[in-house]
């Protein structure tokens, strides 16, 4: 089961009402939204806000593990409403992203500290390919 939005009330980070907006942003969006979509979506109630102000909340956010930066190559990092662990498939047409929970990939945390003793701060796990909308509309 997906862990809920973490809470900034939880921790040390001063609750502005920018980031409050940032926040409920992400909470409110059923996808994975970059920078720019979150401060399109938040500017009708900040005008004045700029997109480094979002990116410095947001990056203030994933610090406490209240949300989740994912690292997408060749494009924007998006941002997940689930910090819980958990891995990531991207389509390369449209770039829809969607989660995957797999739990036998976090045994490779416990096979690395075993074979070296390796102790893993985290770890990313993205498949890239066609999602299913976008292989209708491919010839292969």
């Amino acid at each position: 089961m997906a862990k809920e939005i973490g809470n900034a009330d939880d921790t040390n980070i001063r609750k502005t009402p920018q980031c409050t907006a940032v926040l409920k942003s992400l909470k409110n969006n059923y996808g994975h939204p970059t920078a720019s979509d979150i401060h399109n979506d938040v500017i009708e109630e900040f005008p004045n806000i700029s997109l480094a102000t979002v990116y410095n909340n947001l990056k203030k956010l994933t610090k406490n593990n209240i949300i989740q930066e994912v690292y997408v190559k060749n494009g924007p990092s998006r941002f997940d409403k689930n910090p819980s662990v958990h891995y990531h498939m991207i389509c390369n047409n449209c770039g829809e992203m969607k989660d995957l929970s797999y739990p036998i990939l976090n045994e490779i945390e416990y096979f690395a500290r075993g074979l070296h003793n390796f102790v893993t701060s985290s770890h990313e796990f993205n498949l890239y390919g066609i999602c299913d909308k976008c292989q209708s509309k491919i010839d292969y």
